[in-house]
């Protein structure tokens, strides 16, 4: 029962930003599973202290306990656990930059799951892998990745993985300067969030919009959507990670630099002030997109 308290704890510790605690908690969590010998439980408290150092930009320590996680799950005999390490490993080496290492990774856990028949793991896998094109800027190699993973998704409905598909090829849109593009498919993807009641990644959509409308000048519109992000975020207590928050910040200055600070401030409170409801409604504004439904289509 208490390994099963710190592995909440450490979870909520993420949420909200509290990495260091988090740690802790795993740390004491993986030294319980230690203790009853269970196995499962130290591969998994592996993972999420790999994940977790990750995040706070430790990726020699993180690289070390997904190696030994992965030796855990394959002793197991879980294949399917020790595909989603690997592809955990290969979001560490891109994190660190290398980006050849990070794709080798990625294809290796797409083969895994392949074998194993797992059309979600295959999904995923390939949406990562578009992660780290767009990271090489290799944009024909991420849209394309981004597109199959899509397809999988679609003939799967499963909803959050379309979602976060459309998410990703709107904001490649974006950065390539098809505003017009990365507005629909960023509009069908928060109406499916919002069907979901996904708020986290409701969150994240409005920050991307935001991000769009800075690179059209549209400062305003920038600020207003920034604003209601963190407001969401406040709200449902799952704060961006430190390093993401710098990334947002800097994105963000032109807006900010381009207006007044009284109209600057005036705009970002409009949001803050908002409802979730509302938010989703002006990220919509001048939008046409899909109804929500999860089936295929092309985009």
């Amino acid at each position: 029962m208490r390994m099963w308290i710190l592995g909440v704890a450490n979870t909520l510790c993420g949420l909200q930003g509290d990495f260091a605690s988090g740690l802790e908690f795993t740390r004491e969590s993986l030294a319980i599973a230690r203790e009853h010998d269970d196995r499962s439980a130290i591969a998994a408290n592996l993972n999420n202290l790999a994940v977790t150092q990750s995040l706070m930009g430790n990726h020699s320590a993180a690289k070390e306990y997904c190696a030994e996680a992965l030796r855990a799950w394959e002793d197991l005999g879980e294949p399917a656990s020790a595909a989603r390490i690997l592809s955990n490993l290969a979001d560490i080496s891109k994190a660190e930059g290398d980006y050849a290492g990070a794709r080798s990774l990625h294809e290796q856990a797409f083969a895994r799951f392949q074998v194993l028949g797992d059309s979600s793991g295959m999904a995923w896998s390939l949406n990562h892998q578009g992660d780290v094109a767009r990271a090489q800027a290799d944009v024909p190699a991420a849209r394309r990745v981004y597109e199959q993973g899509l397809t999988i998704f679609r003939d799967r409905n499963d909803g959050p993985g379309i979602a976060s598909s459309l998410h990703d090829l709107g904001r490649l849109a974006s950065e390539e300067g098809d505003h017009v593009h990365a507005q629909t498919l960023f509009a069908e993807s928060l109406r499916i969030s919002r069907q979901l009641g996904r708020k986290q990644d409701i969150a994240g959509l409005l920050e991307e919009m935001a991000r769009s409308a800075t690179r059209q000048g549209n400062w305003e519109r920038a600020l207003q959507l920034a604003g209601s992000a963190t407001a969401l975020r406040q709200r449902i207590g799952v704060l961006l990670a430190p390093v993401e928050k710098v990334k947002l910040d800097a994105d963000l200055e032109p807006a900010r630099r381009g207006l007044p600070e009284a109209a600057a401030t005036t705009a970002w409170m409009r949001g803050w002030a908002q409802s979730p409801d509302e938010a989703i409604e002006y990220g919509l504004a001048g939008t046409q997109g899909s109804s929500g439904s999860f089936g295929r289509r092309g985009i």
